[in-house]
């Protein structure tokens, strides 16, 4: 495999973030990531995106880059604002269960950017409790991983296929039953303590916690 050129590497770059995820992770695009983490080669790309109002910055986690608008003031930017956090929003009750049920798989511990994510574990595990397949069923009844399927393998299936398709997971191997954490999960836990921090939602000790009893 040839290496790709710096030509090569900026014009993929701005692409991605223009047209692709519109983030760049450090475990699922190094070659990327590694470009943009040069301080020149960052500088490149922002010359270019500045020209078009937009502006990558680094995640707080560090795990990933991502574009964003470079007016704070800009109506357009406030706007597409408005539409992320609501859309967030509307979604974060689903995912909360679900880091609920993950954090019970994976012993107390969150999906991080990096982890690898094997479905055939992951459904042993639900099989083996009540409590879990019962939170599988009650997730996918309605929200962002809802499902008609009372199938817990399907069930399953589909919360998975939704975080691909919305970037939070990528497909390895060639089985189509293991996936890497992109960076969105650090972005995902930044939204999480930004509404914590401004007592935008409850506490969530207690549904955070509620892994113990489903173990």
């Amino acid at each position: 495999m040839t290496t790709p050129s710096y030509s090569e590497l900026y014009k993929g770059c701005i692409k991605e973030m223009l047209f692709g995820r519109q983030f760049i992770c450090e475990h699922t695009n190094e070659g990327f990531f590694r470009y943009l983490s040069d301080p020149t080669q960052l500088q490149e790309v922002n010359n270019y995106l500045r020209t078009l109002d937009r502006v990558v910055r680094h995640s707080p986690g560090g795990d990933a880059f991502f574009v964003s608008y470079l007016d704070p003031e800009q109506d357009e930017y406030q706007k597409a604002c408005h539409q992320l956090y609501s859309r967030l929003l509307n979604d974060l009750s689903s995912f909360l269960e679900l880091l609920t049920a993950l954090m019970a798989c994976h012993q107390g511990s969150p999906i991080r950017p990096g982890d690898i994510i094997k479905e055939g574990q992951l459904l042993a595990s639900f099989e083996q409790s009540k409590s879990l397949s019962d939170s599988l069923h009650k997730l996918t009844r309605a929200g962002f991983f809802y499902s008609t399927s009372n199938n817990l393998k399907a069930q399953l299936s589909q919360v998975l296929n939704k975080l691909k398709d919305d970037h939070f997971l990528q497909s390895i191997g060639t089985t189509g039953t293991q996936y890497i954490a992109t960076g969105k999960w650090g972005l995902l836990y930044d939204f999480i303590d930004f509404q914590l921090s401004n007592e935008l939602i409850e506490d969530l000790d207690d549904t955070l916690t509620k892994q113990d009893t489903l173990l």
